[in-house]
């Protein structure tokens, strides 16, 4: 994004596929350190990009393990030994620079005790930090087998964005063999020596790549395709017989053997695309269960990785979505503008949520405007956090991450044809 940072993450494939936890509580944990990685590794003085690694991985004695690595402005040692003392962040200007209260890292220790975890932080100022969450799992039954790809050949042309040795990892699980190539034409050149079933490329709508998809069948006739996909809004799934598209990231191991189960020489048929995932969201949820909803909705929030999330979730929704980045841009938009809804943060830099409400309640009644629903969003799970936002004049409470099937039905909820008649 505008930041430059580039987020990847890794899911080790020796995780086991169902496993006994809070999937809540664990979601607002990582939502608040992938948040915090992502804004501190801005490197203003430096020409090269941020970069955040998230891996999941079984820990030394069977635990869950979880990392989050950034290359970002790091935390002396004073400052970690307060980390996670409430409002408290490494430096005093931290907060007008980045924005935020702090207040996130205090909750997400507080839910991992809960859950009978713990984080951990090792940083060097000026180098980056890594914070990493460790939990007991308790491993579920799984009727699901992984499936098995005896001989299979794949071959991954010209993706820089990828960790091509954690594919590796993933794919020599299940028994395949992984090649790398720089280019197409370079492929193209060992296909005559090379036995290769499958090829792995970045998805493009360009004459250079359809020509030289082209020219590969040409040479052999039944090659299958596997095009990774960066465009979160994009359709995914069987492309075409013999193509599938596959989301670039994050690439987790259960979607991409879905997608070589499909296209393997040892799979019976190919199914047709309309019955795949290509309609489908982020979190998986396919729209088909939530319909469309034509709302205009002024979503207030000053994380950019959230704008563009619950942005995204609301278009798939078939709502218009005007966006502020703090309270008192959101009031701007609102003096100025048409919503049928208001979705806000409640805790932003110079004007927060509660504040903003407040506020507004206040002008509505002065000029005997319509109330306007407004639900908080927050990622604060903590109790009675719900019972504040409806104390201070909201009308409902979503929790970060926000769920695309949560999130359709309070917007359904407070449209205009449902909402509550006191509400009006």
């Amino acid at each position: 994004d505008a930041r430059n940072v580039r987020l990847s993450f890794f899911a080790d494939p020796d995780l086991p596929g169902k496993v006994n936890l809070d999937p809540t509580r664990l979601r607002q944990v990582l939502l608040n350190l992938v948040d915090n990685a992502t804004k501190f590794s801005v490197r203003a003085q430096e020409e090269a990009p941020g970069r955040v690694d998230v891996c999941a991985e079984v820990g030394a004695h069977g635990e869950l393990r979880i990392s989050v690595k950034d290359n970002g402005i790091g935390i002396d040692d004073d400052a970690i030994s307060k980390l996670f003392t409430h409002f408290t962040q490494a430096e005093a200007s931290t907060t007008r620079r980045f924005g935020g209260t702090g207040l996130g890292l205090v909750i997400s220790k507080n839910l991992m005790n809960l859950m009978g975890g713990e984080i951990r932080v090792r940083s060097r100022l000026g180098e980056g930090s890594e914070f990493v969450v460790t939990l007991p799992m308790g491993v579920l039954p799984d009727d699901e087998e992984t499936k098995t790809f005896k001989d299979l050949v794949v071959a991954c042309v010209g993706i820089e964005t990828l960790d091509h040795e954690q594919m590796a990892r993933i794919l020599n699980k299940v028994g395949v063999s992984y090649l790398t190539f720089d280019s197409l034409s370079e492929l193209e050149k060992e296909l005559c020596d090379t036995r290769i079933d499958i090829v792995i490329l970045e998805d493009s709508d360009s004459f250079e790549q359809g020509a030289a998809v082209g020219r590969i069948r040409t040479i052999v006739s039944d090659m299958k395709f596997l095009s990774l996909e960066g465009d979160p809004a994009a359709k995914f799934g069987l492309k075409e017989p013999g193509h599938y598209v596959l989301r670039l990231t994050p690439i987790l191991p259960s979607g991409l053997y879905r997608a070589l189960t499909l296209l393997s020489p040892q799979s019976v048929a190919d199914p047709a695309p309309e019955v795949l995932e290509s309609d489908k969201d982020a979190s998986g949820s396919g729209l088909n269960d939530t319909g469309l909803i034509k709302l205009n909705v002024l979503l207030v929030e000053d994380n950019e990785i959230n704008q563009e999330v619950i942005a995204m979730q609301l278009k798939l929704l078939g709502c218009d979505v005007d966006i502020a980045i703090d309270g008192k841009h959101g009031l701007v938009k609102w003096r100025n503008g048409t919503f049928d809804i208001i979705l806000t943060d409640c805790h932003m830099p110079v004007l927060d949520g509660f504040e903003m409400i407040a506020i507004l309640r206040r002008e509505e009644e002065e000029r005997d405007h319509p109330r306007i629903p407004v639900v908080a969003i927050t990622a604060n799970a903590l109790q009675g956090e719900a019972e504040r936002c409806l104390n201070a004049g909201m009308d409902d409470y979503l929790a970060k991450p926000v769920e695309l099937e949560r999130l359709a039905s309070v917007l359904r909820r407070w449209s205009p044809d449902h909402r509550p008649a006191n509400a009006m």
